[in-house]
């Protein structure tokens, strides 16, 4: 597949990319795609309107966040004309990449790198957090309001009473990604000049099942850059 370009998306193309990581070894499996249903119960279902704003362009999309008990999501993303572009699903193992364009998907390990949906210096199991307004990674128990990760990275929080209101990731290059609450969402930006906005539209409880992200008929391919 493709490399992965939000501002491409606009004109229809999905891709995947790497970011020099080589996908593992998957079993084959069937023309339908990955058979990842099981009985899974999602707890909440969000829909927010984002906009990314880089290098290549702007885009604004819908996207649809199902969470389920565990480390189990699914992103789910439209132009504003309602038509589905992409979708991913992430689990513990291993995450799926859905080109719904292209009618294809490819498998890798929930260390892939996806350019322009994600900051690289966050990991993509943080993104249903962020998208809340959370912080990416919970502080440790004696942090305040800074504190430094296992890699290195120092992060600062700042807060509003007891709600947070934004968040800072620095690494020995200064500020590299960092996020300010705004109404009913936020404003993501990176030290490379790239800047997403989102606002929550609405936010529900649901008892559903997960489905197979995978339609009928898709055809698999490899993740690379």
């Amino acid at each position: 597949m493709g490399r992965l370009r939000l501002a491409v998306l606009a004109a229809g193309v999905l891709g995947c990319s790497g970011a020099g990581i080589h996908p593992p070894v998957i079993e084959p499996v069937s023309r339908s795609g990955p058979q990842l249903a099981e009985e899974v119960i999602a707890s909440r279902q969000s829909l927010y309107r984002l906009s990314y704003d880089g290098g290549e362009g702007r885009v604004g999309l819908r996207v649809v966040l199902r969470e389920a008990l565990g480390e189990r999501f699914q992103l789910t993303a439209s132009d504003l004309a309602g038509r589905t572009v992409w979708g991913l699903d992430h689990r513990r193992d291993r995450v799926v990449l859905v080109d719904h364009r292209e009618r294809r998907y490819c498998v890798t390990d929930p260390g892939f790198a996806l350019d322009d949906l994600h900051p690289k210096e966050l990991p993509l199991m943080a993104l249903p957090r962020v998208l809340a307004g959370q912080l990416p990674v919970p502080a440790p128990a004696d942090a305040q309001e800074e504190w430094t990760d296992a890699a290195g990275g120092r992060w600062r929080a700042t807060y509003d009473d007891d709600e947070i209101s934004g968040w800072l990731l620095s690494d020995d290059k200064g500020p590299a990604v960092w996020w300010t609450r705004q109404r009913n969402g936020g404003i993501l930006s990176r030290r490379g000049g790239e800047q997403y906005r989102w606002t929550l539209i609405v936010s529900e409880e649901i008892r559903q099942a997960l489905r197979d992200p995978v339609p009928a008929g898709f055809e698999e391919g490899v993740c690379d850059g």
